[in-house]
């Protein structure tokens, strides 16, 4: 009889998901429950309370509780950056199929919620090439990034450059928080950090 109902619950969803406005809504919904249980469980696996958070995130306690509570405050990008950062996470945000994000929050447990933090990250460490996304002109070329040297440090000297579209020149050069790149005479800026182990 169960599984009935919950077969019962499942073509519902779907039957109102065909609906544009519905979506929106649901969607909308999800992200206002999900992520602040994410950043409540991140921040409680660091541990931190909220006021030391706040000052290593460089914002107001009452903003963490905000955020920390569904529905209570719209997030940006650029705060969730923050959040990643003071973590020492990534952030991804990628669109995907209903189905998927449905499987996510189904399966989603702020309890069990757990990301690896930067220094504990060991794949990190082995990964044998750091990809960057580039542009030139309205083509993106997707680059790999890789260090010849034995030590792994990367330097103008040791980066060899890989386009997609089979093309192996350019110059390189590394500025401060962002790597420029002249490709075929027009320079692109990417958004990526290049560094060593």
């Amino acid at each position: 009889m169960e599984g009935r109902h919950i077969t019962n619950e499942r073509s519902q969803l779907i039957e109102r998901l065909k609906n544009r406005k519905y979506r929106e809504n649901y969607v909308r919904a999800s992200v206002n429950v999900n992520l602040p249980s994410q950043i409540r469980a991140l921040r409680l696996g660091i541990p931190m309370t909220q006021k030391e958070f706040a000052i290593a995130a460089q914002m107001k306690q009452p903003r963490i509780s905000a955020m920390e509570k569904p529905g209570a405050t719209r997030l940006n990008i650029e705060t969730l950056v923050r959040v990643a950062a003071t973590c020492g996470v990534g952030l991804i945000v990628k669109f995907v199929p209903i189905s998927e994000m449905l499987a996510w929050e189904n399966g989603f447990s702020q309890d069990q919620f757990s990301v690896v933090s930067f220094e504990h990250d060991a794949r990190l460490q082995s990964l044998p090439a750091v990809p960057v996304r580039a542009t030139s002109g309205n083509v993106y070329r997707n680059l790999i990034v890789k260090s010849s040297a034995p030590s792994g440090n990367v330097s103008a000297e040791s980066i060899s450059l890989r386009l997609s579209g089979g093309q192996q020149r350019g110059n390189v050069e590394i500025s401060m928080g962002a790597m420029n790149l002249a490709l075929l005479g027009e320079t692109t800026q990417t958004a990526a950090s290049i560094g060593g182990k």
